[in-house]
């Protein structure tokens, strides 16, 4: 019947975008302290603008990745910035709160990155899927939902 897929072929689709997921996101990762090394070491650029202008460039180049050859949303791209900025300022709570946790208890700020970076990364992933870049059926505005 068309448009059902076995569960073998649902699991290797999974693991494709989770791939997919995770090399788009190290890519976006890679531009950014790229960036942030030639901006600093290279053209002289003070850190706190340097840093500013590689996340944002490292922003953007993560959102459209993710959008269109991750998750291959056809959804509203304006609705699709408002659910990242939200997800991203999220994040940054979370981030803030668990590296000064981190730091303060046992004087570990890199240890309490690390750990919200793994968290970030594995909840993101999920909640990029079903909420930041839904798949929508073809001719509506309603996301598809799986066939049992």
């Amino acid at each position: 019947m068309g448009g059902e897929q076995s569960p073998r072929a649902g699991a290797w689709a999974t693991l494709l975008t989770a791939g997919k997921y995770l090399f788009f996101g190290g890519t976006a990762f890679a531009l950014d302290l790229t960036l942030l090394s030639v901006l600093i070491s290279t053209l002289g650029c003070p850190a706190w603008f340097s840093a500013a202008v590689a996340f944002a460039v490292s922003t953007v180049f993560a959102f459209f990745t993710q959008m269109r050859y991750t998750f291959r949303s056809n959804a509203s791209t304006r609705g699709a910035m408002v659910r990242y900025g939200i997800l991203l300022a999220a994040n940054m709570v979370f981030t803030a709160a668990v590296v000064d946790r981190f730091d303060s208890w046992w004087d570990a700020y890199v240890q309490g990155k690390i750990f919200s970076t793994g968290i970030t990364t594995l909840w993101n992933y999920f909640i990029m899927k079903h909420w930041v870049f839904p798949r929508r059926e073809e001719g509506s505005g309603r996301r598809r939902r799986p066939r049992p």
